[in-house]
């Protein structure tokens, strides 16, 4: 989703923008390279570093469990299948225990297991936010429809963009290009380019 809202110039930022983005006297937002780890999943800012950004929203991703005044806000939820979001976290750890003791294993914030975090995760947001201020995106849908998907996003956040733009942006951020632009940040990293910081969570 990230990727697709960026797509369309619709600012994305994780804790506050300023940790993301510089931007400039004529209002363009310039990529910051202190956060250059993105490009692993974000395939838009291997081909672009400065965007015009629209006024119409921002949003905000998190991977945290609700905080103070979060239901003030619309909500996408992106839910993935359990089984598929926890061992792609297990295989992110490269754990080198066996998978059912990493399991069995309790993590934060809640001091439960993987497979029971995941579940209170989507548990407690789904139940947190208003059903009119909530999109429940599955991350398998994004992957088979990612049109489709992508339309809901944007009707959900009222922006108005064309079929074209949309369909675009659906198709720049198809899995299979995640996947090309992962691939070529770790090549950069196997040569030495660059530092390595993955971003990665059981939740989604």
């Amino acid at each position: 989703i990230m990727n697709f809202l960026l797509e369309l110039d619709v600012l994305v930022f994780t804790k506050e923008p300023e940790h993301l983005w510089d931007k400039t006297a004529d209002a363009v937002w310039k990529f910051r390279e202190s956060a250059a780890f993105l490009r692993q999943h974000l395939p838009v800012l291997s081909s672009r570093q400065e965007f015009n950004f629209s006024p119409e929203c921002a949003i905000k991703v998190s991977h945290d469990f609700p905080g103070e005044g979060i239901m003030l806000d619309k909500t996408i939820l992106l839910v993935r299948d359990g089984r598929d979001a926890v061992y792609s976290l297990f295989k992110r750890e490269m754990a080198r225990n066996h998978f059912s003791g990493w399991l069995s294993r309790l993590v934060p914030p809640l001091g439960l297991t993987a497979p029971e975090t995941w579940a209170a995760f989507n548990f407690i947001w789904s139940r947190i936010v208003d059903k009119d201020r909530l999109l429940i995106v599955r991350f398998e849908d994004l992957k088979t429809t990612p049109l489709s998907a992508g339309r809901k996003v944007i009707s959900f956040l009222n922006i108005d963009r064309s079929d074209e733009q949309i369909a675009r942006a659906a198709e720049n951020s198809r899995v299979e290009k995640a996947i090309e632009a992962e691939n070529a940040f770790m090549a950069r990293q196997h040569d030495g380019e660059g530092d390595k910081h993955p971003m990665s969570s059981v939740y989604g």
